[in-house]
């Protein structure tokens, strides 16, 4: 991502986490995200990340 510019888009993100809970806390077998979220937010670079949420998903607010 350093070295080109990319579009990264994750469409239905919200499946990713642990219902009725909080962002932070993601389902079993995608813990991984957190990490990548965490690398896109504070590192440097000139990409963009799209996340695509379904209706109704209030609890994912930061």
């Amino acid at each position: 991502m350093r070295s080109h510019r990319c579009l990264i888009v994750l469409d239905d993100v919200q499946t990713i986490f642990s219902s009725q809970k909080l962002a932070g806390n993601y389902q079993p077998r995608y813990e991984n995200y957190g990490t990548f979220f965490k690398q896109i937010a504070e590192s440097c670079h000139n990409s963009c990340l799209i996340l695509i949420v379904g209706k109704n998903q209030e609890k994912l607010q930061h």
